[in-house]
């Protein structure tokens, strides 16, 4: 974290499971700023491991949540991720490779899925 009073960077002290070393992931800012979702990447340094999982850290009380892994074929790192309320979309471009795969995360539930329903119990619109 950084202190921008001090003008430095400090590892904070967090309980749980904390994601692998990796990247090519996304970290994303949600809750307005209470919790920080880590998902996927390479698992690697040679950059051949695809990770599928999620992480959730509360970030205040500076526990981390692993959420349920997202599946094989939804591995993905240098993609780009956005939240809104309680959802994380990512959106997945991989190599050369362009996957027109929108993945959503109900933070909430703790699932994926691969298309929004307003009408969901989960909504934050409803």
């Amino acid at each position: 974290m950084f202190d921008p009073i001090l003008r430095a960077w400090a590892e904070p002290t967090t309980t749980r499971s904390r994601p692998s070393a990796r990247f090519g992931h996304c970290g994303v800012s949600m809750h307005n700023g209470t919790k920080l979702a880590v998902f996927g990447g390479f698992g690697n340094s040679i950059g051949t491991t695809l990770l599928d999982d999620i992480y959730i850290l509360d970030t205040t009380t500076m526990v981390w949540t692993r959420g349920t892994p997202a599946g094989g074929p939804y591995s993905r790192s240098d993609m780009s991720c956005g939240a809104s309320v309680y959802f994380l979309r990512r959106q997945v471009a991989v190599s050369i490779v362009t996957y027109n795969a929108t993945m959503i995360y109900n933070i909430r539930s703790d699932t994926w899925v691969s298309r929004f329903d307003p009408a969901s119990r989960y909504s934050p619109y409803g």
